[in-house]
């Protein structure tokens, strides 16, 4: 008998503890609209509601009369810690900035500078400039490549030649001190 009562009362139980959806009042969710023309007249009938425009990407709630933006932004926070400095730039060529060294153009047509010291690795140049000192104030000049027959060249090497003419310019006391330094070579290269 005892197992007759459970069987009868177990049905009843187990209808009871249902999960069966409740009724859902929708007069209270937020109503969605197209563009904020779509909104209709704000009146008494719909004070309180909350709409979100799609196009703007907003909300608004009716008080009646009109309808009021509700801003969902906050304060700006506190800015963060900053990054890690960025590497620093690298050149797509090296430059290397060399003294001539003591030169008497006046009596010597070339001077050779090696470059070994200097330039360790297998290279291309890219350009070289010449500027020469004159002894006593020191002015500088350019001394041009293959220009008024100064010029200067490179052997493989890797000993750079600077060569004036018979007569000219350099060929002056002007340019005869060679205990000072006779000017500066700047060479742009790239390793190869």
């Amino acid at each position: 008998m005892k197992k007759v009562i459970i069987l009868l009362i177990l049905p009843v139980i187990l209808l009871s503890c249902s999960d069966a959806p409740e009724t859902y009042n929708n007069e209270n969710a937020a109503k969605i609209v197209s563009t904020f023309s779509d909104l209709p007249a704000p009146s008494e009938s719909n004070s309180g509601f909350l709409y979100y425009v799609i196009s703007e990407d907003s909300f608004y709630y009716s008080n009646g009369t009109t309808y009021v933006y509700i801003d969902l932004s906050g304060v700006d926070g506190i800015d963060g810690v900053d990054g890690a400095n960025g590497s620093d730039a690298t050149l797509p060529y090296r430059t290397l900035i060399l003294d001539i060294g003591g030169w008497n153009m006046d009596t010597l047509l070339q001077k050779s500078i090696s470059l070994d010291s200097y330039i360790t690795v297998d290279f291309s140049i890219l350009s070289v400039s010449v500027t020469i000192y004159r002894d006593q104030n020191g002015d500088s000049f350019d001394f041009y490549y293959k220009n008024a027959g100064h010029w200067f060249y490179l052997k493989p090497n890797n000993i750079l030649y600077l060569n004036r003419t018979d007569s000219g310019m350099f060929d002056s006391s002007d340019f005869d001190d060679d205990s000072i330094n006779r000017g500066k070579v700047l060479i742009l290269y790239l390793e190869n």
